[in-house]
């Protein structure tokens, strides 16, 4: 086939009779490009472009639609398949093969660059390969990630904290967090205005970390965290009631309208953890309610522990509680909660002083097994580990 210039510096077709040359099919966007069965497989129209060729370039194929500008572009046999790839591509599934540890470990992560790495984990979360979670873990460890992939990853583990069915992924995305450090703040105080009750109380076990004001949105939530909410206790990090209890006798003054607001809970944990917030945290003017809250929880009941609570915060109201007491003592119908309202009234206006009787008589009573007196024998912690 032969072609030539004419007057205008067009090309023309000089055998325009002879056939053959046809369209070679339409054009791929880049994105097509970078699927792998358009490595193997080209388009294919086909379509007898010798007449019209001789018409002058550029000319459009009628049948796809293609432009084609020069006589190049045509072809005289248009294959579907690239028979060239075949090899290049069998060479590299020889090599993956031989290589396979390489992939299935995750030992390419390492040699990936970061940004990478923080775009899989950002847009697959939980379903990202083990490797590349692992490689971001200690790459955020070492200090080898920049400010704006930090960020990206950040939003990524805080939407990690919700509640799904997932397991472990908040524990990790909470170590991860903490390594972040006064940077997740703006974000965790975010997450407290989630509609998700674990994420909320998980940021709010990390902000309780940091220095400063806590804020009345972060004394709700860690209130909200006194209740039974079903947040395992058997791990330290997930222990929130302990957790907001300790924080919050720190805050009591603070959180004292949410905290008296709990008193009032239906919910028998989040009742006795207001109780220790506001005795333990020396709130005053309070007695008459933490009293009355507390004494139904001396009775036997099905939950494990509520009588020494109840105990000890009534007891460390001090001299405050004794008017509240000593109605209760001589009102109550319940014997074993007036006893209780006795001893207390007692051990307290001991003082500093210790009774040896009055620990036989609360010893009577079997309220712990921890000690005699459950006034003056136990710790704090005691009294708040998991039940």
């Amino acid at each position: 086939m032969e072609w030539r210039v004419n007057a205008s510096g067009t090309h023309v077709n000089a055998n325009a009779g002879v056939r053959g040359w046809k369209c070679p099919g339409p054009r791929r966007s880049w994105h097509a490009n970078l699927l792998p069965w358009n490595w193997l497989l080209r388009p294919v129209c086909a379509y007898d472009l010798s007449g019209s060729a001789g018409a002058g370039f550029p000319i459009r194929c009628p049948e796809c639609g293609r432009l084609v500008e020069r006589a190049g572009e045509l072809r005289r046999r248009c294959g579907r398949v690239r028979w060239w790839t075949m090899p290049i591509i069998a060479g590299v599934l020889w090599a993956s093969f031989e290589h396979r540890s390489f992939i299935t470990a995750g030992e390419w992560c390492r040699h990936a660059p970061s940004g990478l790495l923080v775009a899989i984990e950002r847009n697959m979360g939980t379903g990202s390969p083990w490797g590349v979670r692992r490689e971001v873990r200690e790459r955020l460890d070492g200090a080898a990630l920049t400010p704006g992939q930090r960020a990206s990853l950040r939003s990524r583990l805080v939407r990690d904290l919700r509640a799904d069915h997932h397991r472990f992924n908040s524990l990790r995305a909470m170590e991860m967090l903490r390594m972040m450090g006064a940077e997740a703040e703006p974000d965790l105080r975010a997450a407290l205005h989630s509609d998700d009750h674990q994420q909320r109380q998980f940021a709010a076990s990390l902000l309780r970390r940091f220095p400063g004001p806590p804020g009345p949105l972060l004394i709700r939530v860690s209130v909200e965290g006194l209740a039974d909410d079903g947040i395992a206790d058997w791990n330290a990090e997930l222990a929130n009631f302990g957790g907001s209890v300790r924080w919050l006798i720190e805050h009591a003054q603070d959180a004292r309208p949410f905290l008296l607001e709990s008193l009032g809970s239906d919910d028998a944990q989040a009742r006795l953890g207001a109780a220790m917030a506001l005795s333990f945290g020396g709130v005053t003017g309070e007695a008459e309610a933490v009293v009355e809250a507390m004494l139904p929880h001396i009775e036997d009941n099905d939950i494990a522990g509520d009588a020494l609570i109840a105990v000890a915060s009534m007891f460390r109201l001090g001299e405050e509680a004794i008017p509240a007491l000593e109605r209760a003592s001589a009102s109550d119908t319940m014997e074993r909660r007036r006893l209780v309202c006795r001893l207390l009234i007692d051990d307290i206006r001991m003082g500093d002083a210790r009774s040896r009787a009055i620990d036989r008589r609360w010893r009577s009573l079997r309220i712990t097994r921890l000690g005699d007196n459950p006034c003056r024998d136990i710790e704090i912690w005691q009294y708040l580990s998991p039940r």
